[in-house]
């Protein structure tokens, strides 16, 4: 079909085409980078271990040196006589020989003999004697006014142990760049002791100071790569004395000769894709013009279906547009129909379909703006002995039926609503006479039909007069009071009462009082009372009457026959049963 939207597509794929080319350039470099990285951190640890085997070699040469020396014979036998003049004259004979920039001579208790390192320290002398201990199959490093010496150490025996021989060799300079000769990659000998730090490096000035101000650093990349010391550099730590933790080697390998091939890596590919999505957006372009106008008449038939229009199809759009199209309308009138039902069942009761309590209360807002008229609460006596003698089912018809025919009756009320089970609330404006309402509630209370049979109810009224006293924005009152004057109806067994003023503070002491009856069984706020009883005529008294009396915290005294007569409507009157009998009897035990 030529006017197929999916011909069109076709060219929206194309640009999707140099999104996914640049996205594998960036892969593509991505991985570059970490090649390079596997790559410099191998080339690191080929100079590490280079590096090390460069030592051990040195100290090879320090051993065989050291072997010659411990083993001849006018040395022993110097050493044996303390002839110092032909001990130090031998010792450095031999540190010529293999260019040892020291040599000393230890005697078997650790006192110095013989040094070409001047100003040893008694704290120097014990930690060379340590090595002496601690001898490894390589070498140790030896710090010595804050200059780096890889020492090997040999007994000397005459057969026992006469002395201990050792000689070293500085980690300066020289070291460094025939390290770094043979490796390829720059070393930097860093000494910390005694709140000094010194450094030898084939690095730069520059990088020397990178290196110092990361010195924190360095015990923690010990054996392994980091990028930061210093920048645009790979680097490693080896650390020189295990013991103390104050010399390092670190070996650096640098980036930037990979740093710059990888930008004009990068360079190049972004020219090339800039040019590919210049050529790709040319070519885009060219069909935009048949592509955009149909969708951008379907945005337009959309955003006129959002706003609850009923927009004309659109002319020439491709047939998927068309049907896209439909589809948008079909689903703007489904969501409006699920809308107004959503609304109606937030509003209406499930089973009558008359107001609920939420709605009624939002009707009395608007419908009281004025406030005169009457406000009136109906319910069905004993409807849940009948909702068990009929069945529920038969009493939900009959809860049909009623709503049914208080919406018939006349004079009609302005708002009919069923706040719950067989409550109903309905407004009357003007007020409704008593004689009015008389008539209104013989015609409701005619006998219902229910599958068959004739069902007679009786109903009780709660009436409120409404006048400016009321406030329309405060509706809870309003039905409240409603109540109060039902629940009046309901104790005093009458047919209609209406709320007086001062009920409902009546309605909320009472309240406290059945609220308050278990708490004040419990904290002994109720107290017994005996009053004997006497035979006038022997001035006998043969017994005595029980009375209970509460004084209640806030309320003062409560006279018997309010609180018990609320105990026995709220159920509670055999807990004070209970407590009487049970205080009376310890009382009198």
């Amino acid at each position: 079909m030529p006017t197929s939207f999916r011909n069109r597509l076709i060219i929206a794929f194309l640009l999707i085409l140099t999104l996914m080319q640049l996205t594998t350039a960036l892969f593509v470099l991505s991985a570059t980078q970490r090649d390079f990285r596997q790559q410099q951190t191998q080339n690191l640890n080929i100079g590490s271990n280079i590096f090390v085997e460069m030592l051990s070699n040195r100290s090879d040469q320090l051993n065989q040196s050291l072997s010659l020396l411990s083993a001849d014979f006018g040395f022993k036998r110097a050493v044996a006589t303390g002839e110092q003049d032909t001990i130090s004259s031998v010792l450095a004979n031999h540190g010529r020989r293999i260019n040892a920039d020291a040599a000393i001579l230890l005697s078997p208790k650790g006192q110095l003999l013989s040094s070409s390192l001047q100003g040893l320290t008694a704290a120097n002398i014990d930690e060379l004697f340590a090595l002496t201990k601690n001898r490894s199959t390589t070498f140790e490093v030896f710090n010595y006014d804050h200059s780096s010496y890889q020492f090997v150490l040999q007994p000397v025996k005459a057969p026992t142990l006469i002395a201990w021989v050792g000689m070293g060799f500085t980690m300066d300079k020289n070291v460094a760049n025939q390290a770094k000769t043979i490796t390829g990659i720059d070393i930097s000998f860093i000494n910390q002791s005694a709140g000094r730090i010194e450094i030898v490096s084939t690095l730069a000035q520059a990088q020397q100071q990178d290196v110092l101000a990361r010195i924190n650093l360095l015990a923690k990349t010990v054996d392994k790569v980091s990028d930061d010391i210093p920048s645009d550099y790979l680097s490693t730590t080896i650390a020189l004395d295990k013991n103390s933790g104050h010399q390092w080697a670190v070996l650096h390998q640098s980036n930037v000769k990979w740093q710059q091939n990888y930008d004009a890596l990068r360079n190049n590919m972004l020219i090339i894709f800039a040019i590919t999505c210049f050529l790709a957006f040319m070519v885009a372009a060219w069909f935009s013009g048949g592509l955009t106008k149909p969708i951008y008449a379907l945005v337009n038939f959309a955003s006129k279906v959002g706003q609850g229009e009923n927009p004309p199809p659109i002319k020439g759009a491709p047939a998927e547009l068309q049907v896209l199209a439909n589809t948008l309308s079909i689903m703007r009138e489904n969501i409006e129909s699920r809308e107004n039902d959503l609304v109606y069942q937030s509003q209406h009761d499930n089973l009558t379909g008359l107001y609920n309590r939420l709605a009624a209360k939002q009707q009395l807002s608007m419908l009281l703006s004025k406030m005169h008229g009457s406000l009136v609460m109906i319910d069905i006596k004993n409807f849940r002995h009948l909702n068990n003698i009929i069945g529920f089912a038969n009493a939900d018809d009959l809860l049909v039926l009623f709503a049914s025919r208080l919406e018939s009756l006349s004079p009609t009320a302005q708002l009919i609503s069923r706040l719950d089970g067989d409550s109903f609330l309905l407004l009357f404006q003007p007020s409704i006479p008593l004689e009015k309402l008389d008539n209104y509630l013989r015609q409701l209370t005619h006998p219902f039909s229910i599958q068959g049979s004739k069902i007679s109810v009786n109903v009780r009224v709660g009436i409120v007069d409404l006048s400016s006293d009321y406030d329309c924005n405060d509706i809870d009152t309003l039905i409240r009071h409603a109540e109060i004057a039902l629940n009046q109806a309901r104790v005093e067994s009458l047919g209609i009462a209406t709320y007086q003023q001062g009920e409902d503070e009546r309605y909320l002491r009472e309240l406290m009082i059945i609220r308050d009856l278990p708490i004040a069984l419990t904290q002994g706020q109720l107290h017994l009372v005996f009053q004997p009883k006497v035979n006038i005529q022997t001035n006998h008294c043969h017994g005595a009457e029980t009375l209970i009396r509460w004084q209640h915290p806030e309320l003062g005294f409560i006279p018997p026959d309010e609180f018990i007569r609320l105990a026995e409507n709220s159920g509670n009157i055999s807990m004070i049963s209970d407590w009487v009998l049970n205080t009376t009897i310890k009382q009198l035990a």
